[in-house]
């Protein structure tokens, strides 16, 4: 017989010998490193998370990081200027094939009504012929070829004429691309109703709305306030006070963009991401009239400019 001590004995040993075996179990290794694994990996989720919040911190707190590779839209400045004759239809599809976004022409009323793309009052320096711009048509144009003017020598055209608005406009289109329209004016010159109508008619026939700004000074620019494009005012203040009373005025007449005309003019705030938190809290965009440097082009990028235009191709 066994006694009791033996009978405890005997069931220890079988207790012990169970535990063993169910220790040295390939399924309690596997599901203990599965365990393991599956905390570790939760944990190491958790840390990429945070860190990937932190980082997101980081950057929005740095304006220049989250900046440094924008590239805002590069607008040709009279088309392509830099390379080929300004303001004709070989500048302006130049500009699209040499990677402008967008493309900026000076526009004119003519006595028939007629809208014309050209820089200056008179024909002179480009076509050796002086006439005033608003006393031809569309017709007439052709008596006053383009001969003259930076990079005429290059021009593979033969016949260069002033362009229409109409022309520029369909290229842009075409192109999928921004247009600038800046307004001229002079002082035995004023551009009538008929003149605001038929350059709002021809954006419109071509579905610009939201590729169009049309910009110059406050009295020419302000007819065209609220009729569906956005307008800006060609800003050459004399100081920072000046800048300010040109930004109130656009907030209070309901224009949307301030066009400088140098960099001298933009940096009347010395820190051009202040100049950006200034017009943006007076819900106005900016850019520069003529940026032709790679550095103020990167420049105008790091504090967040809307846009910029150039004779030369400066991306």
């Amino acid at each position: 017989m066994i006694n009791k001590t033996s009978k405890f004995l005997l069931l220890l040993l079988i207790l012990l010998q169970c535990i063993l075996t169910v220790s040295c179990s390939p399924f309690k290794n596997e599901a203990s490193e599965s365990a393991v694994s599956s905390r570790t990996s939760v944990k190491k989720v958790s840390v990429t998370s945070d860190s990937i919040e932190d980082t997101t911190v980081k950057e929005t707190a740095c304006p220049k990081s989250e900046n440094a590779e924008k590239q805002i839209p590069l607008i040709g400045h009279r088309g392509y200027s830099g390379k080929y004759t300004e303001s004709t239809l070989d500048a302006f599809s130049g500009a699209f094939k040499g990677g402008f976004d967008g493309i900026e022409c000076d526009v004119w009323e003519t006595n028939s009504g007629d809208i014309l793309v050209h820089h200056d009052p008179t024909t002179e320096r480009m076509t050796g012929k002086n006439e005033y711009i608003w006393r031809l048509t569309e017709k007439t144009r052709t008596r006053y070829p383009i001969i003259k003017g930076k990079n005429s020598d290059n021009v593979k055209s033969k016949k260069l004429i002033i362009p229409t608005l109409e022309e520029v406009v369909r290229i842009t289109a075409e192109n999928h691309g921004y247009i600038f329209i800046h307004i001229k004016f002079d002082k035995k010159y004023y551009l009538r109703e008929i003149g605001q109508n038929k350059i709002l008619e021809i954006l419109r026939k071509y579905k610009l709305e939201d590729k169009a700004l049309i910009f110059g000074v406050k009295e020419y620019v302000k007819p065209f306030i609220g009729k569906g494009f956005k307008t800006g005012i060609y800003a050459n203040p004399k100081s920072k006070s000046d800048l300010k009373s040109m930004a109130r005025w656009c907030k209070k007449n309901g224009a949307n963009a301030v066009i400088f005309a140098n960099m001298e003019k933009l940096r009347l705030y010395k820190n051009g991401k202040s100049l950006k938190k200034y017009l943006k809290n007076m819900g106005l965009e900016f850019g520069l009239y003529r940026t032709n440097s790679k550095k103020a082009y990167d420049y105008l990028c790091d504090i967040d400019a809307d846009f910029s235009m150039s004779d030369n191709f400066v991306k």
